[in-house]
């Protein structure tokens, strides 16, 4: 994933779009901080994990700003989030996110006792590739029927 993103850089670089070379070389650096922090080389796993971690930050921002009344910055926020999603793995669409929730509940139970063992379950299937936030809500919708 970094050999992408410095290919990216230097197209963009080349292409002068600035928004794009600033967003790339955030996120160049904080895998290279998570890199120091870990004190070893990053796992894909490790890679998908900070670069979520940028784009919900990316997200929180532009909401905050929105909230705040200053829309060009929340899009400034909300176009450099679509840049760093380029990078993230495809979604599972939730059709195949409900079949995953009906697996774990059969597995350990309708109870609500269960919900977090639900979520870890549904979240280590999918392989990073759904929102948890998203996995929450929906075992816990299912849960209360």
């Amino acid at each position: 994933m970094i050999d992408q993103i410095d290919a990216d850089l230097k197209q963009a670089m080349l292409s002068r779009d600035e928004l794009k070379v600033s967003v790339l070389r955030g996120l160049k650096n904080a895998l290279a901080n998570e890199k120091i922090k870990t004190r070893q080389p990053l796992s894909p796993e490790q890679e998908i994990t900070v670069l979520k971690r940028e784009a919900k930050q990316r997200d929180e921002a532009a909401a905050g700003f929105t909230a705040g009344g200053a829309k060009d910055r929340a899009e400034k926020e909300r176009l450099e989030k679509t840049i760093i999603e380029n990078y993230l793995p495809q979604m599972i669409d939730d059709e195949d996110l409900d079949d995953l929730i009906e697996q774990a509940i059969n597995r350990f139970g309708q109870e609500a006792k269960q919900t977090g063992a639900i979520i870890g379950y549904v979240m280590s299937q999918s392989g990073g590739r759904v929102d948890g936030a998203k996995v929450a809500a929906l075992v816990k919708q299912r849960l209360a029927a």
